[in-house]
């Protein structure tokens, strides 16, 4: 059934603003200071890997299984606030671990619920763009703000208080983005699934498989710098505020590239902006292999804006346009199933290169994967053009 386009307001836009604030805060969070909590009670890499691993594995059943859901009630509202929900409750039984098993669990059910709220808040916040998804950036910046809020500012905090406070830190930005879901209009709807040939159109779209293909060699590159740069800056003598601080200027760094995301999509359109993303990836990597202290990771991190942001502007407005309307949440999900799959299968790997050759290795392995990401992508636009829109193809 389609549904008439609606026209939300603008405090409905700095409602979505708000959602992506606290969201980003705690991703933040977990992101940058969760595998240094692991290593300071004295888990190994591969134990750490381990762990990384868990929480995608499950993220990646589950996540298809919450689109379906999102897709079949067509009230994202409705999923947002019950996922949001569980994750306060599953940094509850973290925090409250006492051994391996019971954090891998508890891991476990972080993963269950955190699976769905990115797609979901992705999804939501182009839905109050409707018809105008070329300003994703200027909603998707409020998302950078709150990460670069508690990266630089939770640091000192941590080192002072012990790490395990940032569950209560965190906790409390999952409960200021539980308000903002609350707060979202009513009237916020996404179109119910009709038919299974809409999602079988995308997922045997050539364009399609060939950026999955891609992001998923990327991912397991890009998710593995995340997890452990912060090992890495720890082995090389730095503190938690430098860490935080290393991410918190990362984030910085791609304030310009969502305020100008419109620029670059209507001048270099999505697949193009893929491209330049590998690359910049791969130049990133080659930095922190080289770096002789953890301090250059203040500067490498500089390039953030020009690997994630920008690789994450056009994949999910790719995405977004190239789906059938009542099949792009459940779209956004198979994306966020891919990179959960490349940290399933790169996590350990990754965990066990670091515990016997370094963290200078492991980003050298990263570098082949980003090249090899970037080929692939390559081929993609050139056989391709990485796929015509969902509208065009069933004209």
């Amino acid at each position: 059934m389609r549904m008439e386009p609606k026209r939300f307001s603008t405090k409905d836009l700095h409602t979505g603003r708000m959602v992506y604030f606290f969201f980003f805060s705690g991703f933040g969070i977990l992101m940058t200071f969760l595998n240094v909590y692991y290593r300071s009670r004295g888990i190994s890499g591969l134990q750490i890997g381990t762990l990384t691993a868990a929480f995608p594995l499950v993220g990646m059943i589950f996540a298809p299984l919450w689109g379906y859901l999102n897709d079949r009630l067509g009230n994202p509202k409705v999923i947002l606030a019950l996922a949001t929900t569980g994750t306060l409750g599953s940094l509850v039984g973290m925090n409250a671990a006492s051994s391996f098993v019971q954090l891998l669990g508890a891991v476990g059910v972080l993963g269950a619920f955190y699976s769905m709220l990115m797609p979901v808040v992705d999804v939501v916040n182009l839905k109050l763009l409707e018809g105008q998804r070329e300003r994703y950036g200027e909603q998707r910046i409020w998302g950078s703000l709150g990460f670069i809020f508690t990266t630089l500012s939770t640091g000192w905090l941590f080192e002072r208080f012990g790490l395990h406070t940032m569950f209560a830190v965190c906790g409390a930005a999952f409960l200021g983005m539980l308000v903002g879901v609350l707060r979202l209009p009513a009237g916020l709807r996404t179109e119910r699934r009709g038919s299974s040939g809409g999602l079988r159109l995308l997922v045997t779209n050539p364009a399609w498989m060939i950026f999955t293909v891609g992001q998923f060699i990327l991912s397991i590159s890009s998710t593995g710098m995340n997890h452990f740069l912060g090992v890495y800056m720890r082995e090389l003598g730095a503190g938690e505020s430098l860490v935080g601080m290393a991410v918190g200027i990362g984030a910085v760094s791609e304030l310009p590239v969502m305020r100008f995301s419109q620029f670059f999509l209507k001048r270099l359109g999505a697949p193009r902006m893929l491209l330049l993303a590998c690359g910049a990836y791969a130049l990133r990597f080659v930095l922190y292999s080289w770096m002789p202290s953890a301090e250059w990771a203040l500067l490498v991190g500089l390039l953030n804006g020009l690997t994630f942001g920008m690789f994450w502007v056009s994949a999910v407005v790719y995405i977004n346009t190239i789906a059938p309307p009542e099949y792009q949440t459940t779209a956004q999900s198979l994306v966020t199933s891919v990179v959960s799959l490349a940290t399933v299968s790169g996590a350990p790997l990754s965990g066990w290169v670091f515990d016997h050759w370094g963290g200078s290795t492991l980003y050298g392995l990263y570098i082949v994967l980003a090249l090899t990401a970037g080929g692939v992508l390559a081929w993609g636009v050139r056989r391709t053009g990485l796929g015509k829109t969902h509208s065009e193809r069933t004209a």
